[in-house]
């Protein structure tokens, strides 16, 4: 069972999806 590289919980959704939402609202850092 091969698996591409597991998701990892502190490395998933928040240093992609959270810089990129504050982003996207104009929100300090």
């Amino acid at each position: 069972m091969n698996h591409p590289v597991p998701v990892q919980p502190y490395d998933s959704p928040v240093p992609r999806a959270v810089p990129r939402a504050v982003h996207e609202q104009g929100a300090p850092r």
